[in-house]
């Protein structure tokens, strides 16, 4: 059986998360998801 890759996670730890997804953009990337916890006006890592 032939498989097939659909999507990819990006994951790494980086100091400033909105500055990655930027660059990852520009990779061809698109944001599929975030989390921002309710205390906090930037996306998490957690």
């Amino acid at each position: 059986m032939k498989t097939q890759t659909k999507q990819l996670t990006p994951m790494a730890f980086v100091l400033d998360i909105e500055h990655s997804i930027v660059f990852y953009e520009h990779l061809g990337f698109a944001v599929g998801d975030t989390f921002t916890p309710s205390n906090a006006n930037k996306p998490s890592l957690a």
